[in-house]
């Protein structure tokens, strides 16, 4: 069986109290008073109007053919933004610290003496020497 709440609200919601039929303002009346009821279901009519003067428009999902989105003029949340300048100045950090530790010191020396004499034929050693 239906709820007496629910009973009741279905009665607010669709029939004044003259509308009522004699056994509906029997269980009405034995539990409120008419000018009760007649409150109730001002109220409940109140909330149906407003309820339906009140228009919502959506923005369809579907993007249209042929229409081009520039995503440059988007909105993005600023924590998304913060994140991402955050996340790049972290990387250059690292970077850095990669290519300084990665930095091999090379010395030139500006007075290169040969370490050794060049070949000729004057000091060829002999045992090298195949003759054919």
């Amino acid at each position: 069986m239906e709820n007496f709440e629910d009973r009741l609200f279905d009665l607010f919601s669709q029939k004044s109290f003259e509308e009522l039929t004699s056994e509906e303002q029997e269980l009405v009346l034995k539990n409120m008073t008419e000018e009760e009821y007649q409150e109730n279901y001002a109220m409940i009519h109140e909330f149906k109007e407003v309820d339906a003067s009140i228009t919502i428009e959506t923005p369809s999902l579907v993007a249209e053919k042929g229409k081009t989105i520039n995503y440059f003029y988007q909105s993005i949340p600023v924590y998304k933004a913060v994140a991402g300048i955050v996340l790049a100045v972290l990387l250059s950090f690292i970077l850095q610290f990669y290519m300084f530790q990665n930095e091999k010191n090379i010395t030139v020396k500006d007075d290169v003496s040969p370490q050794s004499t060049p070949l000729t034929e004057e000091n060829y050693p002999s045992s090298l020497v195949v003759n054919l």
